[in-house]
């Protein structure tokens, strides 16, 4: 420890000046959900280092995150590499930003929105901070253009129930209910007064029957088999046959981010086209 307190009077001493000469600040991003506003906003010689997860199923931008390297989210690490900043999204391990505070290197940490709105507002102080407001507020009024577009769609009529391989269902009040309803769907976890996310039992589902099933990261098998025994379920497997199931890639669900309008966007074409899967 008295080692790298050491290593960090020496960075801070000497200033810890930016690579390149146009000033614009060098970025670490500490989770899979910072990475995807890292890889949306920063010029690519900002970019220092991703997480471990920014190049899976799960990540949006997973293809661009290719060109860049990975750290491995220690404190040492990250402080020997000389960000200007950190950024977290508060995902990944709560101590690693104490510890980063502490030894002087500036943290943007920015939460995990419930709305969409949120997101955008997330997207300014990113920008903010990256010195790339102009991108900022350019996806921003991108996105604001196709959540209006969707917004003044009809409503389908539909009910919907989301549901993850391991049973978990959403009600109201998350970021995930915002985007089946901006598809024009009923979320009918939250017509039954269901709030937050839960458990959701495959008696429950089948005394529901919604019109539409919207699945998701069923393609990218994750932890250990029994969270995976929903999914597996006799009973469950029956009752995705005869409904609409509409699978949706994870790389838009993962995080509660502005790219969950083109989800939704997804959503909604699959069930006007009748593009339905036959089981996740």
């Amino acid at each position: 420890m008295k080692a790298l307190l050491a290593i960090s009077g020496l960075l801070v001493a000497l200033g810890a000046a930016p690579a390149f000469g146009d000033g614009l600040p060098r970025v670490i991003s500490l989770d899979s959900c910072s990475d995807q506003l890292v890889l949306a906003l920063a010029e690519d010689r900002q970019i220092i280092a991703l997480s471990q997860d920014s190049r899976g199923a799960f990540s949006y931008y997973a293809a661009r995150a290719e060109k860049f390297p990975q750290h491995f989210g220690t404190a040492e690490e990250i402080l020997l590499l000389g960000p200007d900043l950190v950024l977290s999204t508060g995902a990944g391990d709560p101590g690693l930003v104490t510890m980063l505070e502490r030894l002087g290197i500036r943290v943007v940490k920015t939460g995990l929105p419930n709305t969409i709105e949120d997101a955008l507002d997330d997207l300014g102080e990113v920008g903010a901070a990256l010195d790339q407001p102009g991108k900022a507020a350019a996806l921003s009024q991108k996105t604001e253009a196709e959540l209006q577009a969707l917004r003044q769609k009809p409503a389908l009529g539909q009910s919907a129930l989301y549901v993850s391989p391991s049973g978990v269902t959403t009600g109201s009040g998350t970021f995930l209910h915002q985007t089946i309803e901006l598809a024009g769907l009923k979320n009918l976890m939250a017509e039954e007064g269901g709030q937050g996310w839960s458990s959701f039992k495959v008696e429950a589902f089948i005394k529901f029957k919604p019109d539409i099933l919207i699945t998701s990261f069923f393609n990218a098998r994750i932890g250990n088999a029994e969270s995976w025994r929903f999914a597996a379920h006799p009973a469950m497997q029956a009752a995705m046959a005869d409904v609409s199931v509409v699978d949706i890639p994870s790389r838009y669900l993962s995080c509660p981010a502005w790219y969950a309008v083109e989800g939704a966007a997804l959503i909604r074409s699959k069930v006007e086209e009748g593009t339905f899967e036959t089981t996740p």
